[in-house]
């Protein structure tokens, strides 16, 4: 179950990370999404 969810989310990630940023900044605040 977890194996699967990392491998959906590692699959998907590098596709959208600029709309993975806008739900990071959602979330946390901007500074701390900063990594990508």
């Amino acid at each position: 179950m977890v194996v699967a969810l990392v491998l959906t989310a590692a699959l998907v990630a590098p596709e959208q990370p600029e709309q993975l940023a806008a739900v990071c900044e959602r979330h946390n605040g901007p500074a701390a999404c900063r990594v990508w």
